[in-house]
């Protein structure tokens, strides 16, 4: 009698879980996809202070200029050639208040930057810090000279990058020192910012 009893109560859960196991033939077997970091075209965001700092008397200007720190976006656009090199190129939008006791600028400051470099990155696991070097144009307003509308810059970076487990994005933080060698005044940019790889 038991045994009878055991037999139908298998038979019976046997039944019951049959259509789960074909439902789970249906949808396939579920796989995790490779924990891999994603190399190539990057697209790429980031934001921070931008601190305008320079001496006027010390490339031809008279007196001294001082600028409050300001704000900066850039969007930046790259290719990994390997894991080792990349080019960027960094578009930056900057805007800064004229200090009170500046004797060339009053007001708003706003610079514009527009820069190719390239990255040299030692990969550590999804760690990745880098060195930025490259040069491009700077365009500010108000002019600090009648007509000189782009100066030639120099860009310096350092900065460490994570990619994260979510494929194709990545976390970064980096501090960039730009020269401009015709302007009285350079900047310094630490930021923050979050780029995607395709």
């Amino acid at each position: 009698m038991r045994i009878a009893l055991c037999n139908v109560i298998m038979c019976a859960s046997l039944c019951a879980f049959a259509p789960w196991a074909q439902a789970e033939s249906l949808f396939g077997e579920f796989r995790r996809l490779p924990n891999t970091i994603e190399r190539g075209f990057t697209s790429g965001a980031d934001f921070g202070p931008l601190l305008l700092y320079g001496s006027a008397v010390n490339k031809g200007f008279p007196g001294r200029t001082l600028v409050n720190p300001g704000f900066q976006l850039s969007f930046n656009f790259g290719y990994d050639i390997f894991k080792y090199l990349s080019l960027e190129n960094i578009n930056t939008i900057g805007i800064s208040q004229a200090d009170s006791n500046d004797p060339i600028l009053t007001g708003g400051v706003n610079t514009f930057l527009f820069d190719l470099a390239a990255k040299l990155q030692m990969p550590f696991e999804r760690w990745n810090p880098f060195i930025l070097l490259g040069g491009g144009l700077t365009y500010t307003r108000p002019l600090f000279q009648a007509g000189q509308n782009w100066t030639p810059n120099m860009l310096f970076g350092l900065g460490m990058e994570y990619y994260t487990y979510l494929r194709h994005f990545s976390l970064y933080a980096k501090v960039t020192y730009i020269y401009m060698k015709e302007l009285p005044i350079n900047a310094i940019a630490p930021v923050i910012g979050l780029k995607y790889t395709f």
